[in-house]
């Protein structure tokens, strides 16, 4: 009975790390793209919805925001509506893109960024990311914790979402 149960866990963390691949591959190569093909290359950013969030993601949409600011900010506002609800470890990237910071630490893998010297801060795109920020809080406040939603910080120590979480309430 055990080895079946430690083979399940074994094949559900080697998928979750090919779908993590995959999503870095597709945004990698959307990078690549914003040079010759920029609608291509959101299309292609856009086709990776369906994966979960990582630092590649804030890469993309600064590297995006460095040809075309508003395709970017558009790409956010969709990125933001489908990882509103996601894990607070996927969720938490978004931040580092409205808020033009150059690094995050409060996510799986702490993260640099190259924010381009013309970006402005969309502060429409910011309210949305407090908002959403915010609803997650009062979740929290009113149900049962997500014991799932945990992961390890810059130090390796592990930590629930509910820290994460507060972390991104107070970031400084």
């Amino acid at each position: 009975m055990l080895k079946p149960a430690i083979e399940r866990e074994a094949s559900a963390t080697r998928g979750s790390f090919e779908n993590l691949l995959t999503s870095e591959r597709l945004l990698d190569s959307a990078i690549k793209m914003i040079a010759t093909d920029i609608n291509a290359a959101v299309d292609l950013a856009r086709a990776r919805l369906n994966y979960p969030a990582g630092y590649m993601l804030t890469h993309f949409l600064h590297r995006l925001a460095a040809v075309d600011q508003q395709a970017a900010d558009r790409s956010y506002a969709q990125v933001l509506g489908v990882y509103g609800d996601k894990p607070m470890r996927e969720f938490l990237y978004l931040q580092g893109y409205t808020f033009a910071w150059r690094e995050t630490l409060n996510t799986p893998v702490s993260s640099f960024y190259i924010v381009p010297a013309n970006f402005v801060a969309n502060q429409s795109l910011q309210r949305q990311f407090v908002q959403v920020l915010l609803r997650r809080a009062q979740q929290v406040l009113e149900g049962p914790l997500d014991e799932g939603d945990a992961y390890r910080t810059s130090h390796n120590v592990s930590m629930p979402g509910t820290v994460h979480l507060l972390e991104g309430l107070n970031p400084t």
